[in-house]
């Protein structure tokens, strides 16, 4: 299997730290390959270890050109325990020298962020404070040491990287840039620093809309023969724009606990950030 036959790199990760913003920022690289579709997620599934199932996740990849580095990303990919085995999945099917791109934030904000995201979607009315009592996902995916050592079971530290969503807001072009290194790839002139994905207020597609342009057929096949000025028109229209008053406020007592908890998760995550900074000289 050659260069372009398969993912080159995945960016793994987390949910609600500027993945979306940062992906989109660098795949603009005339070096870079990614399929239109958003989150394919295979490597989250045994499926993709079958015949059929590889067959099915590499076809959104034939479309890219012979030397083009070639990726995809998926926020499920760094949601263990609720999902589990992707580095093994992914060591399978794409190969060791896999690199790997994953952003984290505050991950008190992360969990924010991530419970006015549900309650976007519809699937969450109550209290923060007891969404995160009743579903320990949005404590989980905020855990980023269990997310990352996972991956660090199967691939070596170095083809790793691991950044802050708060160096891309400040210094985008550094950041975009060092990731462009990370892959082995020189610089190119171009405006950075986009924002994508925003929870509050954006029009969130829901029930059958949601299914539609989440599936694998818009995504290969009518995605890309319209205009993403078309696309955003459309979605004015179609989907209806949800103001969701978002009541996300943490109690003292409440914040404490959870940032005692992730303590030492925070500063293994900081750890690392700060060695990527120094390795690839994004931040001075």
């Amino acid at each position: 299997m050659n260069l372009s036959d398969h993912p080159t790199f995945l960016m793994i990760g987390s949910m609600k730290s500027g993945t979306t913003s940062i992906f989109e920022d660098f795949t603009r690289h005339p070096g870079i390959f990614c399929p239109t579709i958003k989150e394919p997620d295979d490597l989250a599934d045994d499926k993709v270890l079958t015949e059929k199932g590889r067959e099915e996740y590499l076809r959104i990849f034939r479309d890219a050109q012979p030397g083009q580095w070639i990726g995809e990303a998926s926020t499920a990919y760094t949601q263990y325990p609720t999902v589990s085995g992707v580095p093994r999945r992914a060591k399978d099917v794409l190969g060791s020298d896999l690199r790997l791109i994953f952003v984290g934030r505050n991950p008190l904000d992360r969990m924010k962020s991530h419970y006015r995201h549900d309650v976007q979607k519809g699937a969450v009315t109550r209290p923060i404070e007891d969404e995160l009592e009743a579903n320990p996902f949005l404590f989980d995916v905020s855990c980023y040491d269990k997310q990352l050592d996972q991956w660090l079971a199967e691939f070596p530290r170095e083809q790793i990287l691991v950044l802050h969503m708060k160096d891309y807001i400040q210094t985008p072009k550094e950041v975009v840039h060092g990731i462009w290194k990370f892959l082995d790839l020189e610089p190119v002139e171009m405006e950075h620093g986009v924002a994508s994905n925003v929870s509050s207020g954006k029009r969130a597609p829901r029930g059958l809309m949601r299914k539609i342009v989440r599936s694998r057929a818009y995504g290969l096949y009518a995605k890309k023969f319209l205009p993403s000025g078309l696309r955003k028109n459309l979605r004015q229209i179609i989907v209806p724009k949800r103001d969701v008053e978002f009541r996300d406020d943490i109690s003292e007592e409440s914040r404490s606990s959870l940032e005692a908890q992730l303590k030492d998760s925070t500063s293994k995550f900081d750890t690392w950030v700060e060695e990527d900074r120094k390795r690839l000289g994004l931040i001075s």
